[in-house]
């Protein structure tokens, strides 16, 4: 609601109503003795007062404005904007999605819940001593949360130290080091989506828009009787959270089941979410317009507010999760390879294994992986760290590998699919392309059972890795499997919905055979 519109919106049965008033005449103030005038005549029907109260329940949280900034003449500063006029409308008209919360979220069924070990004792660690401005900024925080209502005072028996993580702007990050609480905790199964999982869903995308909510995990309620357990003391209080806090163990499965059950009827038809981000994705900038209305209504139906900074909306190439995606394909984030150039030799194992960490990550972006990373195989071992030329050698072709990185083309699942492989004495490469551009590609060593194994064993590990597509054809580099036993072949094929391959319907060809 807006007095200075004047105007009023809101949700009814999933549609967002918009309510304008007439502009009249400014009323001018009466004074006490027009009012006993009227009361003396009998003038007035009746006297009405108006005073600005809370929202009785927690479904106004995302209806009702915390301050008039939705007027057109006051534009909200954490609004973000783009260059299309029609995207540019509809962010006007759900400027209160980017408003920071004010109250409590709802209580939805994906409540955070924390399951002990049995026979646990209540978990206490001291706090840790603090530097004098850390103690400042702890003071400010604790209140911002109070005032929200995130946190209230505790007389729990449950205790966790405060710690104050540095952000890339210099901020403070307010953190609760709940490792003692997560040792006894029951983890939860919850599968998580990996990076190139997701990505594979663009394929048709070329427009894009990606959302970033605000304090994501604080928009998740805990339950009641789990609160007194996230409790946490400072140097000048006891506090327990309200809502799901950061670093408990079970919290981003939470989190992701939230969002997997929010937009369970458009995942992977214009939305992919990893945990607090989430991904508008469309073929057409008029779909991509009636993709973010729809993500929009879905999240003020469940009350979610977005932070304004960190959304990127209508955009033709965009980042997501240490990549560039566009309508020409994914390539690793230019920000990201330049921490792996500018990354040191290694002196020791964990020094290796961040590097191993990074570049893995970008693997498949690279052609030959695995052999260019075996010579780290050995040093990785217990007391084996000896670094030597060959080590050297390979750090830097890692290095020259990913600066190279080309643009892989993002899939096409009505399309047939190439997979190329070889497969040594020692490891196996395979690439994934369709229409002549590769998709990914693929490395690993053998294990030493598959290394003493025979040469077509090894070619058809190497082939499995990618028999999840519809529409494949296959290509080996070893000439001898195309004239090998075909009784043998079909005792090993066994395609990935329980079926044999030795069905003629099948459209799968495994090096030039059609089984």
């Amino acid at each position: 609601m807006d007095y200075n519109g004047p105007f009023m919106r809101f949700m009814w049965e999933g549609t967002l109503v918009e309510l304008k008033g007439e502009t009249g005449p400014t009323p001018s103030p009466i004074s006490i003795h027009q009012l006993r005038r009227l009361q003396q005549t009998n003038s007035m029907e009746a006297l009405y007062q108006l005073t600005l109260d809370q929202p009785p329940s927690y479904h106004s949280y995302s209806l009702t404005p915390a301050s008039p900034s939705l007027s057109k003449s006051t534009p909200n500063p954490s609004l973000p904007t783009s260059d299309h006029p029609l995207l540019q409308t509809l962010l006007t008209k759900y400027a209160f999605l980017f408003q920071p919360p004010t109250t409590l979220p709802p209580s939805r069924p994906t409540d955070h819940g924390i399951t002990l070990q049995r026979n646990s004792a209540p978990i206490f660690v001291r706090p840790y001593q603090y530097p004098h401005f850390q103690k400042h900024e702890i003071e400010q925080q604790v209140q911002q949360m109070l005032d929200s209502g995130f946190i209230k005072p505790s007389t729990s028996p449950f205790s966790s130290p405060v710690i104050l993580v540095k952000k890339k702007d210099g901020t403070w990050h307010f953190c609760v080091d709940y490792r003692a609480l997560n040792a006894v905790t029951v983890k939860d199964k919850f599968s998580i989506p990996t990076v190139d999982e997701l990505l594979d869903e663009l394929g048709n995308a070329t427009w894009f828009s990606k959302l970033d909510l605000f304090s994501g995990f604080h928009q998740i309620l805990m339950f009641p009787a789990d609160c007194a357990k996230t409790a946490f003391c400072t140097h000048n209080g006891h506090f327990e959270f309200k809502v799901m806090p950061f670093g408990l163990c079970n919290a981003p499965s939470t989190f992701q089941a939230t969002m997997n059950d929010l937009f369970w009827l458009h995942l992977r038809q214009f939305i992919i979410a990893f945990f607090y981000d989430i991904l508008v994705y469309s073929s057409t900038l008029d779909s991509h317009v009636s993709h973010l209305e729809s993500t929009f209504k879905l999240q003020i139906q469940h009350s979610f507010k977005l932070k304004g900074e960190k959304c990127s909306i209508g955009k033709e190439s965009i980042h997501y999760l240490g990549h560039i995606v566009s309508r020409q394909g994914v390539h690793p984030d230019p920000n990201k390879i330049q921490v792996v150039l500018d990354w040191p030799l290694p002196t020791s194992v964990k020094s290796l294994r961040g590097f191993l960490g990074l570049t893995g990550f970008y693997r498949r972006f690279v052609k030959g992986y695995a052999s260019i990373a075996n010579a780290f195989t050995d040093l990785l071992k217990r007391d084996n760290f000896i670094w030597q030329d060959t080590a050297t050698q390979a750090f830097q072709c890692l290095k020259d590998a990913l600066t190279n990185a080309p643009v892989l083309a993002l899939p096409h699942f009505d399309c047939t699919f190439l997979v190329q492989t070889d497969a040594s004495g020692s490891s196996m490469g395979v690439v994934l392309s369709q229409n002549g551009h590769p998709i990914a590609y693929f490395s690993k060593q053998f294990c030493p059972k598959l290394q003493n194994s025979s040469t077509y064993i090894r070619e058809l590990c190497a082939i499995f890795h990618y028999l999840c597509c519809s529409k494949m054809a296959t290509i080996s580099t070893w000439q001898a499997f195309h004239h090998s036993n075909r009784s043998k072949i079909h005792q090993k094929i066994v395609l990935p919905n329980g079926s044999h391959s030795g069905s003629t319907d099948l459209p799968l060809k495994v090096i030039g055979l059609r089984l």
